[in-house]
């Protein structure tokens, strides 16, 4: 994955108010269970979209990258 092209597009950050916790998880293991605990330390942590193109893509990239709604960048 490291030699295909992609852009990062950031589209907004962590939200408290909108990414509640869900107390009806239940954890696989305690790796998992480290995990979801550690979901309430990302408050206004970035969020962005990976677009990923296969080689010699990259003139379809920047154009599918143009189609992204300037609502969702912030």
């Amino acid at each position: 994955m490291l030699d295909y092209p992609g852009v990062i597009i950031p589209v907004g950050a962590v939200d408290k108010l909108m990414d509640q916790k869900d107390e009806s998880y239940a954890p696989v293991g305690p790796k998992d269970q480290e995990n979801h605990d550690m979901s309430q330390t990302t408050q206004n942590f970035g969020t962005e979209l990976l677009y990923l193109f296969n080689w010699w893509e990259e003139t379809l990239m920047m154009s599918t990258c143009s189609l992204v709604p300037a609502s969702l960048i912030k």
